[in-house]
């Protein structure tokens, strides 16, 4: 993962990215705070720029990410308290907007960012996503996204999950089950974050991802 501006201007950075991987990850430049900064306003111009490296490269963009409480713009969280009812639509109209625009371009999605509890199980409840329109919010990203690009594929991504048999795991695993097989929702795969200490890597993490 890398962000464009100083990767940009670092060519040493580029020619090792380039020897090493062909699939370019967004650090911070395709979050809705970076994308959608002010009411009605799209800012496509660095996502289009990572595109078009991308495609000169023969690389894959995976677009991290739709929905993060973190990256949420200040404006959005204002108008949602304002107007419940308004939230719904919007991520609706977001979704549709951001990622039917990089139909075919962008290769995956992690479509819900860290919406559990840090630790332990549960949903983190403290968003305005949660709060207004309950854990559902989950299920009709995941189902706008697929609209917008059927071919795209779908993460739910988190931390704290790379061990199995913890409470968040088993949480996260049952919720993607629950979603999968009582809703039909499109999720693909799960983003295990890994912030890892080299020498302290859970024993498990292999039998987790399995």
């Amino acid at each position: 993962a890398v962000r464009y501006r100083p990767f940009q201007k670092d060519l040493q950075l580029r020619q090792l990215q380039q020897y090493h991987f062909d699939s370019y990850t967004a650090g911070s430049d395709m979050k809705m705070n970076q994308v959608m900064p002010t009411e009605e306003r799209f800012d496509f111009s660095i996502v289009d720029s990572i595109i078009s490296y991308a495609n000169k490269h023969n690389q894959r963009v995976f677009g991290h990410n739709l929905i993060w409480h973190s990256s949420t713009p200040e404006w959005v969280r204002i108008k949602a308290t304002e107007n419940p009812d308004w939230l719904l639509p919007f991520m609706r109209d977001y979704i549709y907007q951001y990622v039917g625009r990089y139909k075919g371009q962008v290769h995956g999605w992690d479509v819900i960012n860290e919406g559990l509890n840090t630790k332990g199980a549960g949903f983190r409840e403290d968003t305005i996503w949660y709060k207004i329109i309950g854990p559902k919010y989950i299920e009709k990203a995941f189902e706008f996204a697929h609209e917008a690009d059927p071919d795209a594929v779908l993460f739910y991504n988190d931390f704290n999950i790379e061990a199995f048999g913890t409470s968040k795991n088993n949480f996260m695993r049952n919720m993607v089950k629950e979603l999968k097989t009582n809703y039909d929702t499109p999720i693909d795969g799960v983003g295990l974050q890994s912030h890892f200490v080299l020498n302290n890597v859970s024993t498990e993490f292999v039998n987790n991802i399995a």
